[in-house]
This record gives structure tokens, C-alpha cells and sequence, in this order.
């Protein structure tokens, strides 16, 4: 399912349902006031403690490694 589908997003808020999607780092998110950023903007303010690097089993080239940072992020979907 593509993470940018606002149905998707819609459906999993209204039953109240925690998630987690990758979205492009052109994506915009809410930045306060009224204020909007790109994804790869805020990821790169991060402060380096905000970093988790977390295993997610192994691969066919050996253990997969992920870096997370963990942000409530106000998403205001566009229509439809």
C-alpha cells in the first residue's frame, strides 16, 4: 500500500490505529504555526541523540540495520 495514500492514513486514524510509513523526503509535514516542511529537512535538524539504530533481522548480505527517530508528526491529508 503506497504511504502516501491519504485513505489509507484516514482509515487507520479513525479506528485509532498506531503506524509507522516510509514517505519521501519531499513529503511535507506540519512544522507548528501553520508552517510547513519537507521530511528530509526535519530528519536532518534531528539532534544525533533523537537516533536509534535498531536490527531488523538478518538479510541475504547479512543483518539489516535501520536508523529511527521517533516524532509526532500533525499530517494534514489533502482531499480525497
Amino acid at each position: 500500500m503506497d504511504a502516501t495514500d491519504n485513505k489509507f492514513r484516514r482509515f487507520l486514524e479513525e479506528h485509532h490505529l498506531s503506524y509507522v510509513v516510509a514517505v519521501p523526503k519531499s513529503q511535507r509535514i506540519g512544522a507548528g504555526r501553520g508552517g510547513r516542511i519537507r521530511v528530509g529537512t526535519a530528519t536532518a535538524q534531528a539532534p544525533l541523540e533523537a537516533w536509534k539504530r535498531c536490527s531488523c533481522g538478518d538479510g541475504t548480505k547479512g543483518m539489516c540495520l535501520y536508523d529511527w527517530a521517533l516524532a509526532t508528526v500533525i499530517f494534514e491529508a489533502e482531499p480525497g
